[in-house]
């Protein structure tokens, strides 16, 4: 279980599926209508919608007890089999879309396969297999977003759901030729166990779908398919870089549960994942906030009116995610997780009330106010909520970044010419890893590439 080389694997991958998605809807912004964008926007938000609904038993839970059934060295088919078996019995549910027009209902199949190929990538990176997840993803992705310039072109949703489709469906063979030991044998007592211990999840998963995609969907109610492409396309660019550096967090979840069950520090590493996150997201986000209004202008002059929601959502996404990520620390030490129950209807209650208030006034830039506001409240609770449970403790060096970061972000905002004093953190890196840390996690880098950590340790030592 190496949390580096998984971090570089799915850096890989996820930068491919970033790089491939921003290309295609970039092309589909140029040669079709926001209306087609906004077409496409909804089959992504179907997406978050069936894994919210299908996924009741929490992918935080049944990864932690597969990591650590791996450090104990003990099997998992049980929860494995119970996991798989749980995602195809709740399969059915998605007939609902029937009722709704034709594009939506062809993407029954795609929606069933793309829950259950993620599900199989969730635990095959529990196991530490981040090879083959980083693979299956890569798989996908160029299925997805590669294949769909045909039906881009003609503007053609029916065939670009075909392909996805096909995609999502290439991705679950190959992982169940590559990935051993998925029985499809239900453990009904453990289902229920896992169920109930990561219920307030399961429905947090569902209010964090309102509170996260209520802004677009209300966008999409009160000012139409236009405007939710416009904002979509907004929305896009301001998450390709969270698309990007998340994966280097994607290996946290498991690595962290394996190596609790080995006795580390808890609080350590939500530390260090914190200050590394934090200064990582930032320096996507601010270099962002100088270089897309420019490429929007020149090369999307119909979207020019989303800029403003850009850079909106492009702070508030990247600077509130590396606090969510606390989430998962809290879960690996088995603390109670009501509390996210509770933060989740606070965020999805606010969601609702500010789009409906200012979205019609405001137009998107309301739905952006709306989304800020929303991600500035979750990051103070979960906070609240880490900080309390004793997962974090925030000293000196946590209290600096923050800080620093959040100073060079609100300067960056009113002149994006100053996207710059992010990157002079980089004059005190002990501020962010110290020599310790280092020293910890040297045995995790694979021997090519120990030259950073050798350029690293000299540049803190000075």
């Amino acid at each position: 279980m190496n949390p580096v080389t998984g971090a570089i694997k799915f850096l890989l991958s996820t930068t491919l599926n970033a790089v491939l998605s921003l290309v295609f809807f970039l092309a589909v912004a140029h040669f079709q209508t926001p209306t087609f964008v906004g077409r496409v926007a909804i089959i992504q938000l179907l997406e978050l919608t069936a894994s919210s609904a299908l996924t009741y038993l929490s992918p935080i839970i049944y990864t932690r007890e597969i990591s650590q059934s791996l450090a104990k060295h003990t099997p998992d088919t049980a929860v494995v089999g119970t996991v798989l078996t749980s995602i195809l019995v709740a399969t059915p549910t998605l007939l609902i879309l029937l009722l709704f027009p034709t594009y939506i209902w062809l993407s029954i199949p795609y929606l069933a396969l793309y829950v259950y190929s993620n599900t199989l990538a969730n635990i095959a990176a529990a196991r530490g297999l981040f090879t083959q997840s980083a693979i299956s993803a890569a798989i996908f992705s160029v299925g997805r977003w590669g294949l769909s310039a045909i039906p881009a072109y003609y503007g053609s949703v029916p065939l670009l759901i075909l392909i996805w489709t096909a995609g999502a469906a290439v991705k679950t063979a190959y992982l169940h030729l590559a990935v051993r030991g998925l029985p499809l044998k239900p453990h009904f007592s453990l289902a229920k166990q896992i169920f109930i211990e990561g219920l307030p999840l399961y429905i947090s998963s569902i209010l964090s779908f309102a509170s996260s995609q209520g802004d677009r969907i209300t966008t999409a109610f009160l000012l139409g398919s236009k405007y939710l492409g416009i904002y979509q396309l907004s929305a896009l660019i301001a998450t390709a870089p969270l698309l990007i550096a998340s994966a280097i967090a994607a290996a946290t979840l498991p690595a962290a549960s394996y190596y609790v069950a080995k006795g580390l520090s808890i609080q350590k590493m939500s530390a260090l994942s914190l200050r590394f996150t934090l200064f990582l997201y930032a320096a996507f986000a601010t270099t962002s906030l100088f270089l897309a209004p420019i490429i929007i202008k020149t090369l999307f002059p119909a979207y020019t009116p989303g800029i403003t929601s850009f850079k909106l959502l492009i702070l508030a996404t990247m600077l509130g995610t590396p606090f969510t990520y606390l989430t998962n620390f809290i879960a690996i030490s088995r603390k109670t997780l009501k509390p996210m129950l509770y933060i989740t209807t606070i965020t999805a209650t606010l969601i609702t009330i500010t789009s409906i208030i200012l979205i019609p006034r405001l137009g998107i830039i309301g739905a952006a106010i709306s989304q800020t506001t929303v991600q500035l409240t979750a990051t103070a609770l979960i906070t609240i909520w880490a900080t309390t449970t004793h997962t974090i403790k925030f000293n000196k060096r946590e209290i600096t970044v923050i800080s620093a970061i959040t100073a060079s972000a609100i300067l960056t905002y009113m002149l994006p010419q100053l996207f710059f004093t992010e990157y002079l953190l980089l004059a005190r890196p002990a501020l962010i890893i110290d020599q310790n840390e280092l020293k910890s996690i040297e045995e995790f880098i694979p021997e090519h590439l120990k030259f950073i950590v050798n350029t690293l340790t000299q540049i803190v030592r000075d």
